[in-house]
């Protein structure tokens, strides 16, 4: 989950995107499928600069708050696939 930038232009989006290509790479080595939730309103244009330096499956979501520790679902497509149900779970625990 990042924050992300609110109205990013093209240089802000492709810096970030390059860092997270770099970060994500070892892992969709290793099989794993890469879910990025933002804050802010960026999610597209993230996800397509990430899809011409990634090879394999990408999720890309905005609108979307997490926190470390948090758990993530996400359900099949609704409304004849525009849309995905997200749940997101914080676990607390007591003493």
């Amino acid at each position: 989950g990042l924050r992300g930038f609110p109205a990013p232009g093209y240089a802000q989006v492709a810096a970030l995107a390059e860092g997270l290509a770099q970060g994500l790479t070892p892992q969709l080595e290793r099989g794993f499928f890469p879910l990025l939730l933002l804050e802010e309103d960026m999610g597209k244009a993230l996800g397509q600069a990430l899809s011409q330096r990634l090879s394999g499956p990408l999720l890309c979501l905005d609108g979307l708050s997490c926190a470390q520790g948090d758990y993530v679902d996400v359900g099949e497509p609704v409304a004849q696939g525009q849309a995905l149900p997200v749940v997101i779970k914080t676990l607390a625990f007591g003493k």
